[in-house]
């Protein structure tokens, strides 16, 4: 068993100001000990990056690109890197789902008895994408690696993500569970869900069903009829902006966002890790956190409009699991 260290971040699409920001939080391999930096993540996920890191940033920092063999990968535009001497096996799994519909099916229907009547339905359905599912091996065990992007919460409500959630969730465990994957439960996923860890569609059973206490999470339970798998939410301990550990103030999540009418959060915390029942004691408490770049935490909370903005408008995320 070892420390694998993971770090996740949406780039906006920023361009190069994300090596920019990289460069401040990495120590370089040939200087570990510099003040306020920190070591190169085993594994980095960049969503929301259209295009690769530059390969002189890579071998600085001594990472490999994960190979995405679809013609669809660009569209995605989620990155995946790992540290070359990290002693760890990462590969996409045949599960990977990139197709994207969206369209609105009609049925009619007409009532010929007495009282005639024509019924309209109106449905609509998107397929999973922003799924990225990959084989993660460490010392000969397997894990599921989920990452994962919700669409933006300004075009959708809280049941539509409800709904969402569902969908990626059911996706994912029929990926875990079939006989020749040997993942068992063992199951992370990362990523910006585009909802708070109190969201629906992060909480509910018909969601992830995520909850904050590692001691209730059983591999099955039944809540309204529903036998739902629940998972484990470290990340309910980055809200507000008290970092009780350290005993000092801290930015209140990883997104900065007053524009909405109701749910008035300000700092919202979109950016989260999840893991499955048998892994649950695998994490390293300690090791979670949001990375504050001073650059980019400045920009956030400035006026920019996003249009304007250099970088990102999102935190990394970064933590630690005894894999």
């Amino acid at each position: 068993m070892r420390p694998i260290k993971f770090l996740y971040w949406n780039t906006d699409k920023k361009g190069e100001t994300r090596q920019d920001v990289l460069r401040d939080i990495f120590a370089p391999p040939h200087e570990p000990d510099q003040p306020q930096r920190q070591e190169v993540p085993d594994v980095l996920i960049l969503a929301e990056c259209p295009v690769d890191l530059e390969p002189t940033f890579l071998q600085t920092y001594g990472l490999a690109q994960v190979p995405i063999a679809t013609k669809q990968a660009d569209g995605l535009q989620q990155r995946i890197y790992v540290r070359q001497n990290a002693l760890l096996d990462l590969t996409l799994s045949e599960h990977f789902a990139v197709e994207e519909v969206a369209e609105d099916v009609v049925t009619e229907r007409e009532n010929l008895g007495y009282n005639s009547y024509r019924e309209t339905i109106l449905r609509s359905y998107t397929k999973v994408t922003r799924l990225l599912l990959l084989n993660l091996s460490v010392d000969d065990t397997s894990y599921l690696l989920a990452c994962i992007h919700f669409p933006s919460k300004k075009y959708q409500d809280e049941i539509s993500q409800l709904q969402i959630a569902h969908t990626y969730k059911s996706k994912l465990l029929a990926a875990a569970a079939e006989e020749k994957n040997p993942y068992a439960d063992r199951i992370i996923i990362v990523g910006d869900f585009n909802m708070n860890p109190f969201d629906a569609g992060m909480l509910e059973p018909h969601g992830f069903h995520a909850i904050s206490n590692r001691d209730f999470v059983k591999h099955k339970q039944k809540a309204n009829t529903v036998v739902s798998s629940i998972f484990y939410n470290p990340c309910w301990a980055l809200l507000g902006d008290y970092a009780i550990q350290h005993k000092e103030r801290k930015l209140g999540g990883s997104h900065f966002y007053e524009g909405a009418y109701s749910r008035k959060l300000y700092w919202h915390l979109f950016d989260q890790v999840l893991v499955s029942e048998a892994i649950t004691d695998r994490f390293v408490d300690n090791s979670l956190q949001l990375v504050e770049v001073p650059a980019l935490t400045k920009e956030l909370l400035s006026d920019t409009k996003r249009k304007d903005a250099v970088y990102s408008d999102h935190l990394p995320l970064s933590f630690t699991l005894n894999l």
